[in-house]
């Protein structure tokens, strides 16, 4: 089949904010990078595109916002309303998905199956639970679904009931993406979402993204492939070293800036 070569951003976003963040600071961790005073804010129906050389603290920016981090000082708030003290769970709930860079050790329980790693979000709520009872015949319906949806692929004639560790990186991602694009999310986390994929699962979910952000939904997407940014990105924050240096939109972003923002070249002039 043919491979998208470019892929299209419909409409442009709007001016009301999904997600703000404003002075968030961090601490180091041992394993980790502080942030300090980052102020982001990602529009309703956008993609922002977050780049930078990996380890300047992407990953503690997207567990922030998922709630896995806690922040020491700043806010996060989703449409105007703070979540510093929401658990993870009620983030999801609140309508933020976490597509997270390190699908086997973060996203999926490996020994476990399809059925079961798809509901690991919605196994207590009705109608896959009702008074403490789960429902698996309706656990085992709505994962046919996601898969002939989300094409995943499972080998054999086990299907739903195939465990997750035998299914290729690309059909775990999709996996993943299946689970965390429900009906209610608001803003997707996406963490390096197509690293390790061959070039169909890559363009499959890619095209997910721009779904979402046409479908009036916000996106921050976090890669470190420079070519994928500048491609679905409707503007593009640069970390470097725990602080956001620079914000292009679309069109003035090239890779030549981009490169001068992630070696903080650039965020050192425009501070003297």
């Amino acid at each position: 089949r043919e491979l998208k070569e470019h892929y299209e951003l419909a409409g442009s976003p709007q001016e009301a904010d999904m997600l703000t963040l404003e002075n968030v600071c961090l601490a180091a961790r041992r394993k980790g990078h502080p942030l300090h005073s980052v102020t982001l804010r990602v529009r309703r129906g956008e993609i922002l595109g977050i780049a930078g050389v990996e380890g300047n603290g992407q990953k503690e920016l997207a567990e922030v916002i998922a709630g896995i981090q806690r922040v020491t000082s700043g806010t996060v708030a989703l449409e105007g309303a703070d979540l510093a003290h929401l658990s993870v769970r009620r983030r999801y709930e609140a309508g933020i998905a976490y597509i997270s860079d390190d699908r086997q050790n973060d996203s999926l329980v490996m020994d476990m199956n399809i059925t079961e790693n798809l509901m690991l979000r919605d196994y207590c709520v009705p109608p896959y639970s009702r008074r403490g009872l789960m429902n698996l015949g309706a656990m085992v319906r709505t994962a046919g679904e996601r898969m002939e949806r989300y094409q995943i692929r499972a080998s054999g004639k086990t299907g739903a009931a195939t465990a997750v560790k035998l299914l290729s990186g690309g059909n775990q991602q999709k996996l993943i993406i299946a689970r965390e694009l429900s009906e209610g999310a608001k803003l997707i986390v996406a963490s390096q979402p197509t690293r390790g994929l061959d070039i169909g699962a890559t363009e499959f979910v890619r095209s997910r993204l721009i779904e979402q952000r046409n479908a009036g939904r916000s996106v921050m997407l976090i890669s470190a492939d420079l070519e994928e940014i500048l491609e679905l990105s409707d503007r593009i924050a640069v970390l470097f070293a725990g602080r956001v240096v620079g914000v292009l939109n679309r069109g003035e972003a090239t890779v030549q800036k981009l490169g001068l923002l992630m070696g903080g070249i650039a965020g050192e002039e425009s501070a003297s």
